[in-house]
């Protein structure tokens, strides 16, 4: 049974709808608007006391209008840090983490142009060892419930990791409250804009 099949279909519908509306929205950010912001929100994700201490990083690799991760993953690994990245398995819709040491030479562009770690140069870590996880999404509420692309990974794999978790997002894509399951979604700790950083853990639990 898969995962949509459990939600009622009004749920699906209004995570539908949602996901639609801020898809784009974010896409009509121009390329240097999204750059100067994603410079704002890399700058204030690094200066977190969450994150002071974190060895092991899970990051997702940017495509095309999300948040820039790509200077991000560089800038960890300049500093010594150990950087994995999501590689996805297409026919169990499962999700793990693969270190890279070079941009250029562990990642590939995937099925759907998103680079990922090559067949060749997989790296598995487990994901009990990750200190930070760094997720993307399309729209995102203030007690840190997220709306994805649909496919369910995010929400598995962060069911299962143990890791400070931290969604990057627009200040567009910040809303007050989305659809959600808790049967299914898992909520983020915290949200990173380019004007504010949201304490969602401590939010849901007023």
């Amino acid at each position: 049974m898969k995962k949509n099949d459990l939600y009622p279909s009004s749920l699906f519908e209004q995570k539908k709808a949602f996901r639609i509306a801020a898809l784009s929205s974010r896409d009509l950010i121009s390329e240097e608007q999204r750059k100067q912001k994603s410079i704002l929100i890399t700058g204030r994700l690094c200066g977190m006391s969450a994150v002071k201490d974190a060895c092991l990083w899970f990051v997702y690799v940017s495509f095309r209008s999300e948040v820039e991760t790509r200077s991000l993953i560089e800038l960890l690994l300049a500093e010594g840090k150990h950087v994995s990245v999501p590689s996805i398995d297409r026919s169990t819709k499962t999700m793990s983490a693969s270190l890279v040491t070079s941009m250029e030479s562990d990642l590939v562009p995937g099925s759907l142009g998103i680079l990922e770690p090559a067949a060749g140069r997989l790296k598995p870590v487990e994901s009990s060892a990750i200190d930070v996880v760094i997720a993307p999404g399309a729209v995102f509420a203030i007690d840190g419930f997220r709306i994805g692309y649909g496919g369910g990974c995010y929400d598995r794999f962060l069911r299962k990791c143990p890791a400070v978790t931290i969604g990057l997002a627009f200040d567009m894509q910040v809303v007050g409250h989305v659809p959600h399951d808790e049967r299914w979604d898992a909520p983020l700790d915290y949200i990173v804009t380019e004007t504010r950083l949201i304490e969602c853990k401590s939010l849901r639990n007023k």
